[in-house]
């Protein structure tokens, strides 16, 4: 039977053996812990050089993470795109800016609207109960503008505009805009002109010129073809202003659609502005008539003139000589009637010997 000793001998000798086992699996975690957390440290502190693997092994956010320090191990830093590396700081696409120069419009009057920050193939659509021709946009600066006559006949009241801008198919712009046409005084005249001068104006006779004025107008460059302010065709008498209601042999006629300035008969009449010539002829109502266009859908006319000294298709700057003052056509004397019209629209002239028609958008582009 052991002694007392030795059996206090073999528990002291189980419990070394445990105790050395219990340390040999605590080692080994520690070891296991160890290796597995071996390639995360190294990476966070040397870039993952330690632990050069494949960036399909990693998780995507790892892959993200990692992907220069890996293109610097294997040479192809060059391959990386920059638009991979800062796609997440990019910053929203730039957003269209609407704009009109005025929103409260005497009838007779224009306007023009501005859209900044547009792409070459951003498709603007717009709606309005205006009436009259859609606006046409022409590329202007840094986006697209229009001019948009008032006509003198335009019912006084609030009118809207609805301006949407779509880019590959998506709506980038939708605003509504809310106008005022107000009521603008027109004087009255009274003529008695003979019957042989009011056979020059019959229905037939405006329908033929109107086929030669209409074609005139409908042709013009898309960028602005004038420079700053108009100015004054000729120095004269004003004799009848712009809007006019005119009666003729009392029997009320149509609105004046220019300004009549009575000079001597062969005064040379300059142009309003640089443009080129669409029309240059005699017509039966407006005698010996030259239209300029000055791009952007906007008209100079010089009727009733003498002489023509331009040719259609001519290129002339402002204050060329384009002819002489005459009294062709319907007409009581010696005058040039001068008109301008936004396409088919006619508006004050007064207007633009004031300022330049789009010289507000560059006005506030400088500003900004």
């Amino acid at each position: 039977m052991p002694s007392k000793r030795s059996r206090l001998n073999g528990r002291r000798s189980r419990r070394e053996k445990n105790r050395r086992l219990f340390l040999y699996v605590f080692y080994f975690l520690v070891f296991l812990l160890l290796f597995c957390l071996t390639g995360t440290v190294a990476k966070y502190f040397y870039g993952g050089k330690s632990s050069p693997r494949e960036p399909g092994l990693f998780t995507e956010d790892e892959a993200a993470w990692s992907a220069v320090p890996f293109a610097e191990e294997t040479g192809e830093i060059d391959e990386l795109e920059e638009t991979e590396i800062l796609e997440e700081t990019e910053e929203a696409p730039v957003q269209p800016v609407l704009s009109f120069s005025s929103v409260e419009i005497p009838q007779g009057d224009y306007f023009s609207i501005c859209l900044c920050d547009l792409k070459e193939n951003d498709e603007i659509v717009i709606g309005t109960d205006l009436g009259g021709e859609e606006p046409v946009f022409y590329p202007y600066q840094e986006g697209r503008a229009a001019l948009i006559g008032v006509n003198y006949r335009t019912v006084p009241g609030e009118y809207y505009f609805q301006v949407q801008v779509f880019r590959d198919g998506s709506s980038v712009l939708d605003e509504r805009k809310q106008i005022s046409v107000v009521s603008k005084e027109f004087e009255t005249q009274h003529l008695t002109v003979t019957s042989e001068q009011q056979e020059k104006r019959t229905d037939v006779l405006w329908d033929e010129d109107r086929k030669h004025t209409t074609r005139a107008r409908s042709i013009t460059a898309g960028e602005p073809l004038w420079e700053g302010e108009f100015l004054m065709p000729l120095e004269g008498r004003l004799t009848t202003a712009f809007g006019v209601i005119r009666y003729i042999n009392g029997v009320e006629s149509e609105r004046h659609s220019g300004l009549d300035i009575a000079a001597p008969r062969g005064t040379p009449v300059k142009a309003a502005n640089s443009g080129k010539v669409n029309l240059s002829m005699s017509l039966n109502v407006t005698g010996n008539t030259v239209i300029i266009d000055h791009g952007f859908n906007l008209f100079s006319a010089y009727c009733h003139m003498d002489r023509l000294l331009v040719q259609e298709g001519d290129m002339i700057q402002k204050g060329d000589i384009v002819g002489e003052v005459g009294s062709t056509g319907f007409s009581t004397g010696p005058h040039l009637h001068w008109t301008i019209s936004i396409g088919p629209v006619f508006v004050n002239p007064w207007l633009f010997l004031e300022k330049d028609p789009l010289g507000w958008i560059t006005a506030r582009q400088e500003a900004d």
